[in-house]
């Protein structure tokens, strides 16, 4: 079971929330070998599976490249989100859209300078979309599991998506979401309880599974086996009931990369994969990300979460008939 973690935010967070994290550059930096990173860093594959065509329908509107903050009035409550339009100009077509989700007494301009997914917006031309939570500390309210403060977050994140998609050029097929601890287990609940808006998911720290009704979706997880904060057995046996929520039908391919990371991979699950990086002696920390003294230990720069994340969204696109 993982226990209560109340982090005190800096103030020099919000200063450095736009600057990219040192060390964190690219995911021949943070991994043993480029063709290591998932098998996926040539053509965008995943264990051999060549990744989807970009959607792209042709549509108007948007915004300039830059960053933004934007307020959303949600059951009578103001609710927060830092925007990220990319630098990379996406012609008149559609982009895929990143939520970001910050750990429970974090923020939201922490959890960007923390997982370093700007640059990778700007790179790859998709939106970053960074919420802040609710209460004090904030956090996130995950049924039955942490933080049940009573806030209604999954509609929070139904309505942001909704209002997003009315004024930018959001491909529908690819909106994922991701986060770290708490974060992490508000990705796993929007995919549980929202499985139509998300094609894929990626918790880092803080998977969990809710005994979900609604249809499969695809999960990348990252958790350290010395995590103190969020029991590693318990966000393993998470991602186990994943991969039978998704019909994943056989026992994982086990795979130890160079850096000594142990990667388990359910890939017989009619494309809905999932995929969990044990990090050996990893506490709890955003693997690849910057060091961050609010959390549990130093960041582990043997793997970088956040090129392995994008690199399984890039393989996973929601089939147009799931999203209707």
């Amino acid at each position: 079971m993982r226990s209560s973690v109340c982090v005190v935010v800096l103030l020099a967070a919000l200063i450095a929330a736009l600057a990219r994290p040192p060390g964190v550059g690219s995911v021949e930096g943070a991994v043993s070998s480029q063709a290591e990173a998932e098998g996926v860093a040539a053509g965008n594959t995943l264990a051999g599976r060549t990744a989807p065509p970009a959607r792209g329908a042709t549509c108007s509107g948007g915004d300039q490249p830059g960053d933004s903050v934007g307020h959303l009035t949600v059951a009578g409550q103001i609710r927060t989100y830092r925007l990220h339009v990319p630098q990379r100009s996406a012609g008149g077509r559609s982009l895929p859209l990143v939520l970001n989700f910050h750990g429970y007494g974090a923020s939201a301009a922490d959890q960007e300078r923390t997982s370093g997914f700007v640059p990778i917006s700007d790179r790859e031309g998709f939106y970053l979309v960074t919420p802040e939570g609710s209460g004090s500390p904030p956090g996130w309210d995950i049924k039955g599991v942490y933080n049940e403060n009573g806030v209604d977050d999954v509609g929070f994140v139904s309505s942001l998506v909704t209002v997003l998609s009315s004024r930018l050029c959001i491909d529908p097929q690819r909106v994922y979401a991701t986060g770290m601890s708490n974060g992490a287990e508000m990705a796993a609940q929007v995919a549980c309880m929202l499985p139509r808006t998300f094609a894929a998911v990626a918790p880092v720290a803080g998977a969990v599974y809710q005994g979900c009704a609604g249809g499969p979706v695809p999960m990348i997880a990252f958790h350290g086996t010395y995590d103190a904060n969020v029991d590693f057995e318990w966000a393993a046996g998470a991602v186990a009931a994943w991969a039978r929520h998704n019909g994943c039908g056989s026992a994982p391919d086990v795979r130890i990369t160079s850096a000594g990371v142990r990667r388990e991979s359910y890939l017989d699950c009619g494309g809905n994969d999932v995929v969990f990086y044990s990090i050996p002696g990893g506490g709890h920390v955003w693997p690849g990300g910057s060091d961050n003294a609010s959390r549990q230990g130093s960041a582990y720069h043997g793997i970088y979460a956040s090129e392995l994340a994008w690199q399984f969204f890039q393989a996973h696109a929601k089939p147009a008939s799931a999203t209707n």
